[in-house]
């Protein structure tokens, strides 16, 4: 029996030799009968190095705004502005005349009504032929006798007359009244007439009423027990 032989060599040229046959091609595996000899160049070094890098870098990103924005502005300005301005419109005439009729006195006793005191007036185109004439108004005032209502009025306490349709067959229209007094004493009366409403006012007393202008002394006389 033949016996192997192995040499062994140093790795540095085991590796030099591997090199050196790769460039030459050549691959020499020698089997002989006088001996078989197995070179090995070196340890066997088996050298792996695997390496795996598995770098998995998910990134989701999500990123939801939702800005809602609902802004209402309702603004509802309701000016109603009415105005309204009435101006009373009437008609005026003018007071051509007027008097006190009758009585020129009278007598009576606290809270009595005296009889019925007439006034007369006229104003052209207005009391003529029998006709009314409602723009006049008519008033009987009563006061001291010394007192001129014409350049007092306030000073004496006037009624409201009402127009006398029983006076027919002349140009004037007739008013009457009656005082009813609170106080015994001694008064005097006259009568007054406006054709504006009462801004101006015409007073009157007996007759020829103001066809001689306004006195005292012609005011009829009220005497109250």
């Amino acid at each position: 029996m033949k016996t192997a032989k192995r040499t062994w060599f140093p790795s540095a040229l085991v590796a030099a030799l591997v090199v050196a046959g790769c460039a030459a091609g050549e691959v020499t595996s020698d089997d002989s009968d006088a001996g078989d000899t197995d070179t090995h160049f070196g340890p066997d070094s088996d050298t792996d190095t695997d390496t795996d890098t598995d770098s998995d870098t998910d990134t989701d990103t999500d990123t939801d705004t939702d800005t809602d924005s609902d802004t209402d502005t309702d603004t509802e300005t309701d000016t109603d502005t009415d105005t309204e301005t009435e101006t009373e419109t009437f008609e005026t005439v003018s007071i051509g005349w007027c008097v006190l009729q009758h009585p020129a006195s009278t007598t009576t006793t606290e809270s009595v009504a005296t009889e019925m005191i007439y006034g007369r007036v006229y104003s052209a185109g207005c009391t003529e032929l029998d006709a009314f004439c409602s723009e006049i108004t008519a008033q009987l005032g009563y006061g001291d006798p010394a007192v001129n209502p014409s350049t007092d009025p306030g000073s004496y306490e006037w009624l409201d007359a009402t127009y006398n349709s029983a006076h027919t067959a002349d140009n004037d229209d007739e008013y009457q009244v009656a005082i009813v007094p609170d106080m015994a004493g001694s008064y005097g009366y006259a009568y007054r007439f406006s054709g504006d409403q009462g801004a101006t006012w015409h007073y009157c007393d007996l007759a020829p009423g103001t066809d001689d202008g306004f006195s005292v002394d012609m005011m009829g006389a009220l005497t109250v027990n």
